[in-house]
């Protein structure tokens, strides 16, 4: 995938731009090993609630496939960068935000190379980990989340952590997720409706996220 750049790229560049690594406001990650989950969903939601409630997001997409990114060009006035290192080898250039953005949010594949988890860790100061509520679903949220918990770099950084139970239908029981979270003391942050095909997610779910780092 190459460079991509949001509608407000260029006036951006007319403000200073931090790397990543140095970002000193929110930088939250949708995460989770398991594809189909709703990530992107999830991230170009949190990107278009922030806008609405006067923040200004920055996005960084770490998933190949672009999802996110392509999101953003088309839906919004977003500072958008990807991971891509054929734009700029180094690091801490390719992975530049304005210094004056509200928060990162961050994009992640599934089928996480482990190098690339070990940089998302060290960038992330909260994550969400965005499941359905099927068993096939908890289980495999059960054996990503002891991967995570004991990483060494989440043991060293300790960022928040916390679920988003996704496309939950009318008849859906979300208490095997919520037996499952109990003991492992993690917070189920939102119960987010099944969609139809086009429908963008409407629930709120900014505001639960921002009770949620507050506390």
């Amino acid at each position: 995938m190459l460079a991509h750049a949001t509608p407000s790229t260029v006036r951006h560049k007319l403000q200073p731009l931090v790397s990543l690594t140095a970002f000193p406001g929110p930088r939250l990650l949708v995460l989770n090993n398991k594809g189909g989950v709703g990530k992107s969903t999830i991230t170009t939601t949190l990107l278009r609630q922030l806008s609405a409630d006067g923040q200004t997001p920055a996005l960084v997409d770490f998933d190949p496939q672009g999802s996110s990114i392509d999101w953003a060009e088309e839906n919004g006035d977003f500072w958008a960068v990807d991971d891509d290192p054929r734009r700029e080898r180094l690091e801490s250039m390719r992975l530049r935000v304005p210094a004056n953005a509200s928060h990162v949010v961050m994009d992640s594949p599934a089928n996480l190379d482990p190098r690339l988890l070990n940089r998302l860790l060290d960038y992330a100061d909260a994550i969400v980990l965005p499941t359905q509520v099927s068993p096939m679903d908890v289980r495999a949220l059960g054996r990503f989340l002891p991967n995570l918990l004991l990483h060494p770099r989440y043991r060293a950084r300790m960022p928040q952590l916390g679920v988003i139970a996704n496309r939950v239908s009318d008849d859906s029981d979300t208490e095997l997720l919520e037996r499952f979270l109990k003991p492992l003391n993690l917070p189920l942050l939102a119960r987010l409706p099944e969609r139809k095909p086009g429908q963008s997610l409407d629930t709120p779910l900014w505001p639960s996220l921002k009770i949620w780092l507050k506390g």
